[in-house]
């Protein structure tokens, strides 16, 4: 943690009162740190699939690959972020006593695939991420926005997309970016949960380089805990075995190490607690959903989608019965019943929800995300 981070965090203290949590969005696993945590071997190697660009050449397609929270997003984001800032509007040419000319102009951007699930949207995230002004949020056909995309991308030698979480339910098609590079200087990266099969892939773009990342270490994932803690909780509020214990819980996964130490957190303020206790941690623990998906997930669904789950997380009964919880919602919502239970129908097919059958016929409806950091999340962005 730098200077101005610890100014940071002393200033949020005296605002966010004497309680354990100071900064839960710190906590949050949808946060990236600028500099990730216990990655840097693999950063070495995605930095390998991109040697040629430091001799003023184009890369090739990659596929990043690996499970659930293990840092996929935050590592590619970070290093995209920091190579657009060193390779866009290199304006001076390099010269030496044996070479004197302009060097390659590349881009690196990232497109999400849970925010950019259409065509159109992935071309309307392309265009802001390559700083276009104005870009529009409908009135224009999907043929013209990709044509000016096409404008765009032609001013660079190379525009090098990340597409993350392609192979979810509800979001982006791969082949929409892979189609783009057929005729455009576009190179995409695949950033999925598992390798990718050909046929999901334009001629020509299956990657050339495959990187993988394996679940975070024990040792590893207490760090990250820890770091997150720092700016996210009051001083002395983590010790490192209660930082062990959530590590161990977690299996690897960084997402539901965060998750569960936002609920220890939680757990510590509402008893009026110094510190996170061990039996904070179970509770926590406890109450975790089984086989659980992101918070990210649910953050991306459309704003109805979020209300319905925003009123299903505070409803009073942990487990509603599906015709139950959809009216319980209409009351508290200005949507109506039918629209409701199509919504939990919906949400249960992409697996936020599950769904347990029960002995009148009727199946009760459960958070597959960690219910309690959806709902801090969900009022605050």
């Amino acid at each position: 943690m730098n200077l101005r981070d610890r100014i940071a965090r002393r200033r949020r203290q005296t605002t966010a009162g004497s309680g354990v949590v100071v900064d839960p969005v710190a906590l949050a696993p949808v946060t990236h740190p600028d500099e990730p945590v216990g990655r840097g071997p693999l950063v070495e190697q995605l930095l390998d699939a991109l040697d040629v660009v430091f001799d003023d050449g184009v890369p090739e397609p990659t596929a990043v690959w690996g499970p659930p929270g293990v840092g996929k997003t935050a590592v590619v984001d970070a290093l995209f972020e920091s190579l657009d800032a060193a390779f866009w509007h290199r304006d001076q040419a390099i010269g030496t006593a044996t070479r004197a000319r302009q060097p390659t102009d590349v881009r690196f951007v990232r497109v999400d695939g849970r925010h950019a699930d259409s065509e159109f949207q992935a071309y309307r995230h392309l265009l802001a991420a390559l700083g276009e002004d104005s870009v529009p949020e409908g009135g224009v056909s999907t043929d013209a926005l990709g044509e000016r995309l096409l404008d765009v991308v032609d001013r660079h030698d190379a525009v090098v997309v990340a597409v993350d979480h392609v192979d979810e339910p509800e979001t982006l098609d791969v082949g929409v970016v892979a189609s783009l590079a057929d005729d455009t200087a576009i190179v995409p990266w695949y950033v999925t949960r598992e390798p990718l099969d050909a046929h999901q892939l334009a001629p020509g773009t299956p990657p050339t380089s495959t990187v993988r990342f394996e679940p975070y270490r024990t040792h590893t994932l207490v760090e990250v805990v820890t770091e997150r803690a720092s700016p996210g909780l009051a001083p002395n509020a983590l010790d490192h075995e209660t930082a062990r214990t959530i590590a161990r819980h977690a299996d690897g996964n960084a997402h539901d190490a965060l998750a569960l130490l936002y609920g220890a957190a939680t757990r510590a303020d509402a008893d009026d607690a110094a510190r996170v206790h061990a039996h904070h941690v179970a509770a926590a623990v406890a109450a975790f959903p089984t086989d659980s998906v992101s918070v990210a997930r649910a953050l991306a669904e459309p704003r109805n989608r979020q209300r319905v789950l925003a009123t299903l997380v505070a409803l009073e009964d942990d487990a509603p019965a599906l015709p139950a919880a959809a009216a319980a919602i209409a009351d508290r919502t200005d949507l109506t019943e039918s629209t409701v239970t199509r919504f939990l129908y919906e949400l249960a097919t992409v697996g936020l929800l599950a769904r347990t059958p029960e002995d009148d016929g009727s199946s009760a409806v459960t958070p597959r995300f960690p219910p309690r950091l959806f709902a801090a999340l969900h009022t605050t962005t």
